[in-house]
């Protein structure tokens, strides 16, 4: 975990060649990778509007204040913690990425 030092966002960036026909995705995490969950953004697609809500002070209507709410209790006790986390995000990410497949799949058939 981290000490004095934080991570507040995280992102990987998916981009096929230009022959596959599958769209770029932009996976984000509002966190740490280590106690959060990526989901897909598409370039040129709206965002979620529950994404875009947030600012400078605490709010549990900000999905990023939430994340960050996980990370820091996560903080206290990494090893008894993580797991927790883990268990329950592990699938949800899991799910994300077989759905962005399958979108993938779709895009390249329009093609």
């Amino acid at each position: 975990m981290h000490s004095l030092q934080a991570t507040t966002a995280s992102m990987v960036a998916e981009l096929p060649g230009p022959q596959s026909g599958a769209p770029a995705v932009m996976w984000a995490c509002l966190g740490a990778p280590c106690t959060g969950i990526f989901f897909p953004l598409y370039p040129g697609a709206a965002i979620a509007p529950t994404l875009a809500v947030g600012g400078a002070r605490p709010s549990q209507e900000s999905p990023w204040w939430r994340m960050k709410g996980i990370q820091d209790s996560v903080a206290r006790a990494p090893e008894r913690l993580a797991p927790v986390v883990w268990k329950h995000f592990r699938p949800l990410e899991a799910a994300m990425v077989e759905r962005a497949a399958e979108l993938a799949h779709r895009a390249r058939a329009l093609e």
